[in-house]
């Protein structure tokens, strides 16, 4: 198995991150840390803070002691957050299902439960939320009265926006808590989607502090955790933690189930380079033959020590380009992809206009005067 070479940095967060880390690799690795604050940073910006400080406070006789000081001050601070984000994410629930409108929540506090065990032991950002489609506008007129929101009412009555946008925020600014209220799980360009009736008919039940939520059956869990990460080009290492930590929790996988889903949604490759990189990284126990890209792999690899503001907006635009086209499973699909992606119209053009439904056709003779429009309007500084 060929893994590009890794930095010390990010062979000991891997190390730290293993189902059960080896403690004389620990020892070995640990002393050869130059630089702890672009450790931490690292071990941050991977989503895997928690998890690396809760097996790094048992060789604190390695790890000079400020260093120490400033990480648990670090993790309570992500201690604190999730627990509100928590309180938070129930609170939106139950107004949810005080006006019936069936709603299930994924990633965040309850795949951090499921996963991890714990809350706290995963970093979020946002809380995402499952609903129908034709909940949309019930839902967005309950969340007004405590969320801010940009998007307006009216063109959540628009079908086109509704076919090519898949979520909405909402932004508490009473504690900074974003929610993003999804209708379709991916957006047309980038995969199919799974209905919300399969995923509701085939859930499963989490509790955090008492409350009972909805969630992926584990199998549609999985499979939707392979297909982000590969949106994302698995820039984050805890994307491919939270498909070990899932895979060694529930070792009756109905790995047919998946594959059957995984033709649906046309995304064999992002599945096999799902596991192939949770094998690879955290040594997953699989009963699954998958086909390992090597080229893929070692793209992925190469791109773990770049910290998000080495990188230039354009150099993010084409790989992560690049990177979504070789991930598609046959020249239908990536003909399909590149047409989407270089002739899109998305909310931008919908938002921009209200057309008849009979009349949609016109949007791809009005994008390029939005476009112009916009381009024109930033030199000029308007």
């Amino acid at each position: 198995m060929i893994i590009y070479k890794l930095s010390v940095d990010i062979e000991l967060i891997i190390e730290a991150c293993k189902n059960e880390p080896n403690s004389s690799r620990l020892r070995e690795l640990i002393p050869l840390i130059k630089e702890w604050h672009t450790f931490i940073d690292l071990a941050y910006t991977h989503g895997v803070f928690p998890v690396v400080y809760k097996v790094l406070k048992n060789y604190t006789e390695f790890i000079p002691q400020e260093i120490m000081h400033s990480m648990k001050i670090s993790n309570m601070s992500i201690v604190k957050e999730n627990m509100l984000m928590s309180a938070e994410l129930i609170k939106v629930m139950k107004l949810l299902e005080e006006h019936n409108i069936k709603a299930i929540a994924f990633k965040g506090p309850t795949l951090s439960q499921m996963a991890y065990g714990d809350i706290a032991l995963r970093q979020y950002c946002d809380l995402d939320i499952l609903i129908q489609a034709k909940s949309l506008q019930k839902s967005y007129t309950i969340l007004l009265d405590t969320y801010s929101i940009q998007t307006k009412l009216q063109y959540l009555d628009n079908d086109l926006y509704i076919d090519k946008l898949n979520d909405v925020n909402f932004f508490n600014k009473s504690n900074n808590i974003l929610i993003e209220l999804h209708w379709n799980l991916f957006q047309k360009q980038f995969s199919n989607t799974l209905l919300f009736t399969d995923i509701l008919n085939s859930s499963q039940k989490v509790k955090i502090q008492g409350y009972e939520f909805s969630i992926f059956s584990n199998e549609v869990l999985l499979l939707y955790l392979c297909i982000h990460g590969s949106k994302h080009c698995w820039e984050r290492i805890s994307w491919i933690l939270d498909i070990d930590k899932i895979i060694r929790k529930n070792p009756n996988l109905n790995w047919n189930l998946i594959e059957k889903m995984t033709k649906e949604l046309q995304c064999e490759n992002m599945l096999h380079l799902g596991l192939s990189q949770s094998e690879r990284l955290f040594h997953t126990p699989l009963n699954y033959e998958y086909k390992s890209n090597k080229k893929l792999n070692l793209y992925i690899e190469e791109n773990f020590e770049k910290l998000p503001l080495s990188k230039t907006e354009f150099s993010i635009n084409y790989n992560s380009f690049k990177f979504r086209y070789m991930l598609h499973d046959n020249f239908i699909s990536k003909i399909r992809y590149l047409l989407r992606t270089i002739f899109p119209i998305n909310a931008q053009d919908v938002t921009f206009v209200q057309l008849p439904t009979k009349i949609y056709f016109l949007y791809y003779f009005i994008k390029p005067f939005r476009l112009s429009l916009k381009y024109i309007r930033k030199l000029l500084n308007i």
